[in-house]
């Protein structure tokens, strides 16, 4: 069964949710009673179960929780306390230990441990401690002093003895100890066993048993194989819960295995079982002893695992348990290998072992099952063998019994014997073999030398490992040995750990050529390697950053400014140029020494609108690697510029009213200077008279004091700059402030109160009077105008108020114009007597409402119409009074009063006519008019009071009198000033007055009515009425009745009077602001939103009061007086909106200083509250940011080497914005050319970084927009950037092109556009006829990129053949520059071979890469082209030509390639050009050979179906032989004869052919030689090469010995004569052949040292050098082969070209007179043949 693994739950403990903590419980409680329940849950939802310990008196119901008392509850019975044994020391295991005492006096208690006599040692291990302790009671714990163990003992008693000194009471303390787990379990019982090794599987080999060492609770146990594989079996069972199946997977029995597989152990029962077959001999031990390590665990409750095994080492013991395996003979005796090789010397001793033969028999069984022989089956007889019989394992020695070897004979070059081990008591015979082959070689006797005393040789520092470096030749009589000086492996070439010419040019070194590989005989040589210097370290400057600094104006640095590059190599020159940052042209560079100079006779000029530091960029080159660096050169400034104003004059106009601080004018200069040069502050040099002033910094000119217009109207202030350079500079302007007179003052009459008298009958239109009102800032009258405002009120004729009737206000007309006064309407002097008109007096010409007030008083004369009359009874008609007089009255007794009335005017008096003696009448009235002030009694009044005193308070008593009569005088009082809401004052007095004297006279005043909720207080004696409680939101109108009575207020006599009470709502509270709420208040404005009437803000403010008192106005404080403007400002009293007067300019004032008032309008005083409010003007951001203009900064060059690292700084940005504040932040963000996110900008500094490497073969150039932005947020959506317009963004300041370019590093290698080219030549080809074109390619730039071609190897295929007969040498093709194959010599003689041809293009850079592919060419005859016709131009047949290849290669299921593609020729030989014709051969894939023309024609036939919609497709017309031979049915006798005729010829050129081969000095030209003798050289070349791998043919040639079987040298005997110098029988003296290479054979990689010797290419054969191509530097040799040398089997050679040992005379003329061949002459001066083995 397949083992499940499932997910494991770990069982988790259940949870109390209610427990019995600090339940108290009566000692009284009976028997039975619940006293608690206890409540828990599990976290997995399991049945709960209860259970109590520690206790015999409580029992729990398991199920429910329930505890019940099961005994008598005492309180006084023994403490029974449980501890579990892994309590620590010192802890208290019980704090409740009471004692309590009811007597009042001894000691404080004090209790002791007393150990009982089962218990000994109870009071050693528990402590007393006491918490608490009084005379009457004593809390104590219980502590915890040794640890505990339950394996010891599992329960202690002892006493407590509490006494108070006299007294003593004990008690008894039970302790049980509880088990923990704290004992790792044990194995009981043996656990060794044995079994034999064929024990089946499942056989019982032991039971471990093992038990858990805490036995309080044992614990279940497994087992386990340490280090074992767990292979557990399954058990699956199923739990249903609200409709979810869940299964669980259960490990209920878990079997381990050991080590090697062998046991099964079974966790739970412990049995140890066969797992699989057991193989004692497979066990390292001899004694097939096995040892398991098992373990066993105690399971710690996970619910669902069935086992948790953790680290604690008290829950897991291993032990070791033996098991020995028992022995079968199931092993043959084996060797320890199969096959056994051994080299041994042809002159070896007899009896010698063989040398190197380690061979081991070995039989793992036992006893006589491990016996065994040992036999040698070797026909030679030359071997013999010990021992012949071993037990268990034993080592061979094979000797050799026969000395006779002979290295010479070759059947005794190799030795193959067989070794037999064969058991000998067994029954089976169990037995295996060996096989030793044994190997003679030569013995060595002879030293080496040396063909010079020294050698010596040249190698490029930059050489890659491999690289030839010399061949030197050691020659020996036993075998001949060459030695290669290569350049060892080095990762860095050129650096210092490799070869490196700047470290060390020339080596020292001596070259031991060593025999017997390198044991035998010694000799040496020395050999001199120079290095040659290679351009292979870059150039590095000195330092990363230059940095310089210049005067401004200064035409040379001082010291002088020079940068420094260093190149290690010693031939390189380094040259500098300024690639960067130059763009003005200020600086010039010296290439050579590196100097920096200012190009311009002036000097250098910086501005403060331009960068001071200037950043160039220099390169330094040394040809092949550049280094750049950077130079900061900073201008500093000079004070040669002094400010200048913008304007020569500034001319301003100021109204003379405006307030002090009023800005006048703003003064600007610029200083072309920087830094502190720049700086500079105004100052008004004279002309201000102390009424301006002028800011130092920003040129703002302001009034400085109140401005006269009288006094002087125009200031010519002459105001300077001085810049802070030093010596300071000076510019000058002039400012002329204009004072404009302002109609500023009030108009105002003269008299204040102006009378006027008219007569009751004047006629409407009568001028009466005429106002006179003067204004100060007005000339005319004309500016003034006139008018009559309330309140105009009357008197009668009386001198009573006129009310009730208003029409005394229309009597008079005031013109507005001339401010006469005319009678309006018919004056009715019975209405109105006088008549008083406030006038008003406004001056139309001021700004602002400007008037004056007056009065005007008329006084209506009576005209005397109407007769007095007397009130009724009398009438006119009987004008008599009756009166009844008592006599004996007193003189001056009025008898009685008449009244009469005048309608026009007052009665003038009585009179008794006639006179009477005894009567006398008044005839005198007074009319009473308010003309008297009140009089207070004192000019001053002082008081004091507590401050604590109550409210109504009576804290003094003023008085003031007027002498006016009736109600003119009454007098009310008021207070104002400053704290006056805090006091009130009472203006009723109820006065009566009672004529009788003493008590009688003395009145008591008292309230009867109308003072609800007791509001008022009459004072009893004073009359005074005061407010006894507060008015505040009481009734209006109070209506008191009051009553004065006499007697002390107990007299009979009384009067009333009502007192009608007016509440006035008094004025308590202050304005409030609600907006602006801070006392000092900020606000800013946008500079280019304040223009004209612009809203700032609206003013609002609270009052608690009401009706006039909460009635607020709001205006600004201005020299204590509110206003309504100011001269930016204007706020409008009754809504509050603040609004500006007129344009702001930030640039002139940029912050404005207002006071706020926000006024009530309370009687009888009114209260204002203040505002300070900042208005401050925010800067627009209407100035963009712009990036500098110049060359260096727009556009940026960035450039970094790509395959650089991330995040690398690739240069800054910035711009500059003219304003200021956060408004003058600028971010910068990329908007296009970043789409692929190769790039991050710093928004905050402009820092552009590389987000990733760079590959410039990917992308060279990046080109980003920039753009600055005050935007810390700016972004815009792909949507929006493309609706930009492009035109504008490459013309915006705001935005910079940012030009990042990739510099190019040679990392990619080069490579071919095919791995393989298929190409055709002709047989009879010409020298340099083109074959075909490869081409490579490497993406770097530059030199990186630039390739070399050459030829590696051509490599011969015969044909019909698919082995390499090796590389022919010289090649016969080059290879030019451009990839351009061509032959390079004939090819007659290769007639139907073909050629794989190993091209190779190389890096000219560092580290000098290559690629490779190959080219094969096949050597066909004419014979075996195929045309195809295409009526189409070959134009466009060209550009077709794979596709047409693919689908003939498709039909023909064959390799087609072209030969040529030209213009169509027809049947009667005209060229036509809109036709072509494709010549093409097909090569089988499988045998690598042309296929014959029919053959082809016959396939392209058969598959014409398919191949006809190709045809349609591709314009094929035909498909026909190249060359077609026509047979003629017809015999023609012309024909014949002709046939006839050259017979004969043919005949007679064949006889004179051989007659001429006989001449033994035949002379032919060699180029002739190759074409005629092509198939005579085949002939030959067939007949020679009968194999692959020929030896030596000594009966052939009989001119060369054998020397390798691998190897094959030919020669043509005709020319070995020659070079015998007349010897005809020369034998070379030995057969070295040297692998001598030219030093620079393998195409250095420094195309600077290359010479002549180059043109070798890296394959030749023995003959000379081919023809080179024109315009080719990769010719395979420098002249013409010798095709003898070819024809005698050469053209297959493996050899290489030597190095030209000679240019001495001798070998020249040596190579003049044999032409082609490549014999060198040796230091004896014998001729030698040289050539090297690949």
């Amino acid at each position: 069964m397949q083992n499940v693994v499932s997910e494991c739950y770990a069982n988790l403990p259940p949870l109390f949710t209610m427990d019995m903590n600090n339940v108290v419980i009566s000692e009284n409680t009976p028997v039975g009673t619940s006293i608690y329940t206890l409540k828990g849950n599990d976290p997995e939802d399991s049945p709960v179960h209860y259970d109590l310990q520690g206790t015999d008196v409580l029992e729990v119901d398991h199920m429910t929780g329930e505890v019940t008392v099961v005994k008598p509850l005492d309180y006084e019975a023994p403490y029974t306390i449980v501890i579990n044994e892994d309590t620590p020391p010192n802890t208290r295991v019980f704090s409740d230990i009471g004692v309590t005492d009811k007597d009042t006096s001894g000691a404080n208690i004090e209790v002791e441990c007393i150990n009982t006599s089962e218990y000994q040692d109870a009071c050693e291990i528990f402590n007393i401690e006491t918490l608490g302790s009084e005379q009457n009671s004593y809390l104590g714990a219980i502590v915890l002093k040794r640890k505990l163990n339950y394996a010891d003992r599992q329960e202690y008693e002892f006493l407590l003895k509490a006494t108070d000194g006299e007294l003593s009471s004990t008690a008894t303390v039970s302790v049980k100890v509880g088990d923990v787990q704290d004992t790792p379990p044990y194995f009981i019982g043996n656990v060794t066993a044995e079994v034999d090794e064929d024990a089946p599987i499942n056989t019982l080999i032991m039971t471990v048993h093992a038990e858990d060492g805490d036995r309080g609770i044992p614990r279940k146990i497994e087992y386990e194989l340490v280090n074992s594989k767990y292979a557990p079996s399954i058990l699956i069972f199923q739990r249903v819960e609200q409709m979810f199946v869940t299964v669980f997977i259960q490990y209920y029995r878990s079997m381990y295995k050991d080590p090697m597989n062998y046991f099964l152990l079974d966790a739970v029962t412990g049995e140890l079982r066969t797992a699989r077959p057991l193989d004692k001999e497979a066990i390292d031990n001899p004694e097939g002893i096995l040892k398991l390590n098992i373990r066993t665990f105690l399971l710690t409750g996970s619910r669902n695992c069935g086992r948790s095994v953790g680290s604690d080492p008290l829950t897991v013991t291993s032990t070791e348990a033996i098991v020995k395996i028992g022995d079968v003979n199931d092993e043959p005796p084996t060797f320890d290998k199969r096959e056994y090789f051994v080299e041994i010397p042809e002159n070896i001793q007899e009896g010698s072992a063989l040398p190197g033969l380690d061979m081991t028999v070995k039989d793992p069984d036992e006893g006589d099952n491990s016996a065994f022989s040992l036999e040698l089956n070797d026909i030679s007889g030359v071997f013999l063998i010990e021992p012949k019989t071993a037990t268990g394992s034993t080592p061979v020695t094979i000797r050799v019994g026969n000395s006779s070897l002979d290295y010479e004979d070759p059947n005794q070059r190799k030795f193959i014997i067989l070794v037999v081990a064969k058991e000998l008591y067994t029954e089976k015979k169990l037995s295996s073999t060996a096989t030793i082959t044994v190997s003679v070689v030569d013995v060595n006797d002879n030293a080496p030398s040396f063909d010079q005393e020294s050698y010596s040789a040249t190698i490029s520092e930059m050489a890659t490992p491999g690289t030839l470096v010399h061949t030197i030749v050691a020659k020996d009589r036993d075998s001949g040995r060459t030695g290669t000086i290569t350049v060892a492996f080095c990762q860095h070439p050129g650096k210092s750990d490799c070869l490196d010419f700047e470290t060390k040019s020339e080596y020292q070194l001596q070259f031991i050529a060593t025999d017997d590989d390198g044991t035998g005989q010694t000799s040496t040589v020395p050999l001199k390697v120079s290095l040659i210097d290679n351009n292979d370290n870059p150039p590095v400057f000195s330092q990363s950053i230059y940095r310089a600094f210049v005067n401004e104006g200064t035409v040379k640095f001082n010291p002088d400014l020079s940068v420094e590059a260093i190149d290690a190599d010693k031939t390189s020159h380094v040259t500098y140029s300024i690639i960067a940052g130059n763009e003005e042209n200020l600086f010039s560079i010296d290439a050579n020494l590196g100097r920096i100079r200012i190009k311009n006779n002036k000097g250098l000029n910086v501005r403060n609108d331009t960068d001071n530091v200037i950043t160039l960029t220099v390169m330094a080159s040394d040809t092949k690697y550049t280094a750049t660096a950077i130079v900061n050169i900073t201008i500093l400034d000079i004070n040669n510029n002094p400010p200048v104003f913008n304007k020569a004059t500034y001319e301003s106009y100021l109204l003379e009213d405006v307030p002090i601080g009023t800005p006048v004018d703003r003064v600007e200069a610029t200083d072309a200077d920087n830094g502190v040069n720049a700086e500079f502050e105004y100052f008004i040099q004279k002309g201000a008279y102390e009424d301006f002033r002028i800011d130092n910094t920003t040129g703002i000119v302001s009034v400085f004091s109140k401005l006269d217009f009288d006094r002087r109207n125009t200031y010519n202030m002459d105001i300077i700059a001085v810049d802070h350079g030093t010596p300071s500079l000076t510019g000058t302007t002039t400012l002329i402030v204009n004072v404009v007179n302002t109609n500023d003052k009030l108009p105002y009459f003269v008299p204040t109160t102006q009378t006027a008298d008219v007569m009751e009958d004047a006629v409407v239109g009568t001028i009466i009077h005429s106002l006179v009102a003067l204004d100060p800032d007005v000339n005319s009258t004309d500016a003034l105008n006139f008018a009559a405002t309330e309140p105009i009120t009357a008197l009668d004729k009386h001198g009573n108020e006129v009310t009730g009737n208003d029409v005394f206000k229309e009597f008079f007309y005031i013109n507005k114009n001339t401010g006469k006064v005319s009678v309006m309407n018919p004056l009715q002097r019975d209405v109105a007597a006088t008549v008083r008109i406030t006038v008003l007096v406004t001056d139309i010409t001021a700004p602002t409402v400007q008037q004056g007030e007056g009065l005007l008083v008329i006084t209506i004369g009576d005209v005397n119409d109407s007769p007095p009359m007397f009130l009724p009874p009398w009438t006119v008609e009987k004008p008599i009074y009756y009166l009844e007089l008592k006599e004996e009255q007193p003189v001056g007794t009025i008898v009685v009063t008449y009244n009469a009335l005048d309608e026009d005017s007052d009665i003038a008096g009585y009179a008794i006519i006639p006179e009477n003696e005894f009567f006398q009448i008044n005839n005198v009235k007074i009319v009473n008019l308010n003309d008297n002030d009140p009089i207070f009694s004192e000019r001053e009044y002082n008081a004091s009071i507590d401050e604590n005193s109550p409210n109504g308070t009576i804290i003094l008593s003023v008085k003031a009198t007027d002498l006016d009569a009736d109600e003119y005088g009454d007098i009310t009082y008021a207070l104002t000033g400053e704290h006056s809401e805090n006091f009130g004052i009472h203006n009723k007095t109820v006065n009566a007055t009672d004529q009788d004297s003493g008590i009688n006279g003395n009145v008591h005043y008292n309230i009867i009515s109308g003072n609800d909720n007791d509001i008022f207080i009459l004072g009893i004696e004073t009359g005074i009425l005061y407010p006894h409680k507060s008015l505040l939101g009481q009734t209006r109108d109070f209506r008191l009745v009051v009553e004065a009575r006499d007697g002390g207020g107990n007299g009979r006599l009384s009067d009333k009077a009502t007192i009608n009470v007016h509440v006035l709502n008094v004025n308590e509270h202050k304005p409030e602001f609600i907006m602006p709420s801070l006392s000092n208040a900020t606000i800013e404005v946008l500079e280019n939103e304040a223009v004209e009437n612009y809203l700032i803000m609206t003013v609002k403010a609270k009052d608690k009061d009401e009706a006039e008192n909460g009635r607020i106005t709001y205006h600004f404080k201005v020299d204590e007086l509110n206003v309504q403007e100011t001269a930016e400002f204007k706020i409008d009293q009754t809504s509050g909106e603040l609004r500006t007067k007129q344009t702001l300019d930030r640039e002139t004032i940029a912050k404005y200083g207002l006071v706020l008032v926000a006024r009530d309008h309370g009687t009888p005083k009114w209260y204002e509250t203040i505002r300070h409010l900042t208005v401050l003007l925010v800067d627009e951001n209407d100035n963009r940011p712009e990036f500098p203009g110049s060359k260096s900064t727009n556009p940026y060059h960035f450039y970094v080497t790509e395959n650089n690292e991330e995040n690398i700084l690739l240069g800054r940005v910035k711009a500059l914005d003219r304003d200021e504040g956060k408004h003058a932040k600028v971010y910068y963000y990329v908007l296009t050319g970043n789409e692929d996110d190769s790039f991050h900008l710093d928004r905050s500094d402009g820092g552009l970084y590389a987000k990733k490497s760079f590959d410039r073969e990917q992308k060279a150039e990046y080109n980003l927009l920039v753009i600055a932005n005050n935007d810390p947020t700016f972004h815009l959506t792909p949507e929006q950037i493309s609706q930009m317009n492009e035109e504008e963004l490459m013309h915006s300041r705001s935005v910079a092109t940012v030009i990042v370019t990739i510099n190019d590093l040679n990392d990619n290698s080069p490579t071919f556009e095919q791995n393989a080219y298929y190409s055709a030549v002709n047989a009879m080809a010409n020298i340099n006829d083109f074959v075909t074109n490869v081409t490579a390619s490497d993406p770097d730039l530059g030199l990186n990129g630039s390739l070399t071609y050459y030829i590696k190897a051509s490599n011969l295929y015969k044909f019909n053949s698919n082995r390499s007969s090796g590389s022919i040498i010289p090649s016969p093709f080059n290879i030019s520059d451009r990839g351009e194959i061509y032959t390079a010599t004939y090819l007659a003689e290769n007639n139907q071979h073909r050629f794989v041809v190993d091209i190779i293009a190389r890096e000219n850079a560092f580290p000098e890469r290559e690629a490779y592919a190959q080219v094969y060419v096949w050597i066909f005859e004419p014979e075996q082209l195929i045309r195809v016709i295409l009526s189409r131009p070959r134009e466009e047949v060209v550009k077709e030509r794979n596709e047409i290849v693919a689908e003939l290669s498709n039909a023909t299921q064959s390799l087609v390639i072209i030969d040529e593609i030209r213009f169509h020729i027809d049947d009667n030989g005209q060229r036509n050009d809109e036709w072509s014709d494709i010549y093409i051969i097909v090569v089988n894939p499988k045998t690598q050979t042309i296929v014959p023309v029919p053959e082809v024609l016959k396939i392209i036939d058969s598959k014409y179906d398919f191949l006809k919609d190709y045809y349609a497709g591709f314009a094929i017309e035909n498909v026909v032989p190249a060359f077609i031979t026509e047979e003629r049915d017809v015999f023609d006798p012309a024909l014949a004869a002709l046939i006839a005729i050259m017979i004969v010829i043919f005949v007679g050129v064949i006889t004179l052919a051989v007659v001429c081969c006989c001449l033994r000095h035949w002379v032919i030209s060699p180029s002739d030689l190759k074409k005629k003798d092509a198939l005579i050289k085949k002939a030959i070349i067939d007949d020679l090469n009968t194999t692959e791998n020929p030896l030596w043919i000594e009966q052939k040639l009989k001119i060369y010995e054998e020397q390798e079987l691998t190897m094959q040298v030919f020669n043509e005997p005709e020319q070995n004569a020659l070079g015998r110098r007349g010897s005809d029988d020369y034998v070379p003296e030995d057969n070295t052949y040297a692998t001598i290479q030219h030093p620079n054979r393998r195409a250095s990689s420094h195309l600077a040292t290359m010479s002549l010797a180059d043109d070798l290419a890296d394959y030749a054969t023995l003959s000379g050098v081919a023809h080179r191509q024109p315009g080719s530097n990769n010719s395979s040799l420098r002249e013409a082969p010798n095709y003898y040398e070819a024809a005698m089997g050469f053209q297959g050679s493996t050899f290489q070209v030597p190095e030209r040992l000679s240019t001495t005379s001798d070998y020249d003329a040596y190579r003049a007179r044999f032409k082609g061949s490549e014999l060198t002459i040796n230091h004896e001066g014998q001729p030698e043949y040289v050539a090297e083995l690949i």
